[in-house]
């Protein structure tokens, strides 16, 4: 009998809303309970704005909750089985129970590990350190993997014999039989490509260094094409240049919605609604609720004595918008107010741009470069960089960080709030200088944010935050300030 077997007669029921794991260390304590699902959402930051909610930590009785509309119960069976079948073996979390809410979010209560997280701790580790971590990570894959079903009773699913929740591959070329390796590898490369269009495809770093010469009988399909992978290409007759996914709240949960596809025909440029995730569409016919979008007249042609200036347009996504004219005007009138009442820390604005009697653009001083892209051109997450060496941050940073905060209360005495203050909304002048951006976030003392669809960083507020406050300013600059030269011991007030 095989581990695995030893316990699927007590493996815990999955179906069960309600489970607690009595002879866990949590319960140990008497007269202990695990916080409710309600009690765990009224302490998440993003149960109302992320279709997969962060983690809530209860450092006091250490213990961490993974919930959301995409948690299930399968993953907190399989904790509780590598647990008990491998015991250290396999380091995981140990498990105190699960809870499943009135509109389906699975909540899993288990161990909260401290520590820092491998992707925060990886510009640290040595080449010694990163030799013994793949060892590790071999070796418990390779015990993982001793695992096997009764071969009397052999199935494909989840520990709990439920659909197995895993992408796969649908609606892809078909083709094989495959004379090489390489070609099965050239092949498997191009798949993810198909969304891409043809002036975006790219080879495949990683193709060269494996098997590039070995020839294989076994790897089979149907049919290659005699015109070798180019043939596997499908006809389009439209270019697909830009996509964005968009989520709707559906019966209190952030559900998918559909993909806004940017296409151009013909020279023409169009947006349409598409349903489809993994399978992008062939022509402009599959597209849903099509757009015809003029990008003529945006803005007057750029001149070269104009190096000096910047000139902010639209995204195509905000074409699509329709408050569009709402956005740009709110932002207008902020900069209009800001070239009456200038400061030496805010962006200088030079006026709005005109286009057959509509504002098609705005323009500002030209600056060399953003805050993020000085100090962390390597792109780590914000308590990655704030845990790494930070080599480019300048001793005088801090000192000059000092005009930004004068620039915030500078908006506040006009009685406006920035509400997006993060390292990629500050710029730095020829000498060094820091200036404060982007004020399309940017609204009056007690305004609301939800109402006026404010956009803000993610991990640079407080999404449970509906109003325009300065403390929201204020709170995001601790955390700037924290992120450019706090201490390590420091906390964020957004995470």
């Amino acid at each position: 009998m095989s581990k695995l077997d030893a316990f699927s007669d007590h493996l815990p029921d999955g179906l069960t809303r309600e489970m607690n794991f009595y002879d866990s260390s949590f319960f140990k304590e008497p007269g202990k309970h695990l916080p409710t699902p309600a009690q765990v959402k009224a302490l998440s930051k993003d149960v109302h704005t992320s279709p997969q909610p962060q983690p809530v930590r209860f450092k006091d009785s250490e213990l961490l909750v993974k919930f959301g509309p995409y948690v299930t119960t399968t993953e907190a069976q399989c904790l509780w089985m590598i647990k008990r079948t491998f015991c250290d073996e396999i380091p995981v979390p140990e498990i105190f129970g699960w809870r499943v809410d009135e509109e389906n979010y699975v909540f899993i209560y288990m161990e909260l590990i401290q520590g820092r997280t491998l992707l925060d701790r990886w510009t640290e580790l040595t080449d010694l350190d990163k030799s013994s971590l793949r060892n590790q990570l071999s070796q418990i894959m390779k015990t993982l993997r001793g695992l096997e079903q009764d071969p009397s009773d052999q199935y494909i699913g989840s520990l709990s014999r439920q659909n197995v929740q895993d992408y796969v591959f649908q609606s892809f070329p078909k083709a094989g039989p495959f004379s090489t390796v390489k070609e099965f590898n050239d092949w498997f490369s191009y798949l993810p490509q198909e969304w891409l269009p043809l002036s975006k495809k790219y080879k495949d770093p990683y193709s060269e260094p494996i098997n590039p010469s070995g020839k294989h009988s076994g790897v089979m399909s149907r049919g290659v094409p005699k015109g070798g992978f180019q043939g596997l290409l499908p006809h389009i007759n439209m270019d697909i240049f830009q996509k964005y996914e968009a989520f709707k709240k559906i019966d209190g949960k952030m559900r998918f919605s559909y993909v806004q596809v940017f296409v151009r025909q013909d020279g023409i440029l169009y947006s349409g609604k598409w349903s489809n995730r993994l399978h992008p569409p062939e022509t402009l016919d599959d597209l849903q609720e099509v757009k015809q979008i003029s990008t003529e007249n945006r803005g007057p042609e750029v001149n070269d004595t104009w190096s000096a200036v910047y000139m902010k347009t639209p995204s195509l996504l905000a074409y699509v918008n329709t408050n569009l004219d709402k956005q740009i005007t709110r932002e207008v009138e902020i900069c209009e107010i800001l070239r009456k009442n200038p400061h030496p820390n805010i962006a200088i604005y030079y006026g709005c741009i005109e286009s057959h009697g509509r504002v098609s653009g705005l323009c500002f001083k030209r600056y060399t470069s953003t805050l993020l892209q000085v100090v962390n051109p390597r792109h780590l997450g914000k308590v990655a960089f704030h845990s790494s060496g930070r080599e480019l941050v300048r001793g005088n940073m801090e000192t000059r960080l000092e005009g930004i905060l004068a620039a915030i209360k500078h908006l506040h005495s006009l009685r406006i709030v920035h509400n997006d203050i993060n390292p990629a909304n500050i710029m730095l002048d020829e000498d060094g200088t820091l200036i404060l951006i982007d004020f399309d976030s940017c609204r009056y003392i007690g305004e609301s944010l939800r109402i006026t669809g404010t956009k803000r960083t993610h991990l640079w507020h407080n999404p449970a935050v509906e109003i325009s406050l300065e403390k929201n300013d204020l709170d995001a600059f601790t955390d700037l300030q924290i992120w450019l030269t706090g201490s390590s011991d420091e906390d964020f007030n957004f995470k």
